[in-house]
């Protein structure tokens, strides 16, 4: 049983040459694609399964202190901080805070208020600024027993 149509019979079947352009159009967009990965590969740019675009408002000091670096900034683990899980972490560097030098020099009402907006209200992070010093300055040992201290 044919699919195809023949000049002897037109209606035996639809004509392939709609799908074959269609494979076509995918195979080239595909192609382009795979193009663009390759050479943003070479230009440093880094794609992988978690990788997130962050939005920096300019409108805040922290997107204006940000936005004066000629180089950019390494995002640092904010998980690190007792209190911070995944989820904050992402909702802090999506707002502008990637580092623990910014967590550090933020206000514990400004923290409060940026968690207030998704409502966050569970955390306290009274205690963040002083743990992201830490972190800052690397004394691993004095921020584990902070967080020791804290926890017990």
């Amino acid at each position: 049983m044919k699919r195809c149509s023949t000049a002897d019979n037109p209606k035996q079947g639809k004509p392939l040459q709609p799908y074959i352009w269609l494979g076509v159009i995918y195979g080239v967009l595909t192609s382009l694609f795979i193009i663009f990965l390759l050479k943003s590969k070479k230009r440093g740019i880094k794609f992988s399964a978690t990788t997130t675009l962050t939005y920096i408002p300019v409108e805040t000091d922290l997107g204006l202190a940000i936005a004066a670096h000629d180089t950019p900034l390494v995002q640092d683990d904010l998980t690190r901080i007792s209190g911070i899980g995944p989820v904050i972490s992402n909702y802090l560097k999506t707002n502008g805070i990637l580092t623990y030098q910014q967590l550090s020099k933020l206000s514990t009402p400004h923290i409060k208020e940026l968690l207030a907006k998704k409502r966050y209200r569970l955390q306290d992070p009274e205690s963040w600024p002083h743990q992201a010093q830490l972190a800052a300055n690397k004394d691993w040992e004095a921020l584990a027993k902070f967080q020791n201290e804290k926890s017990g």
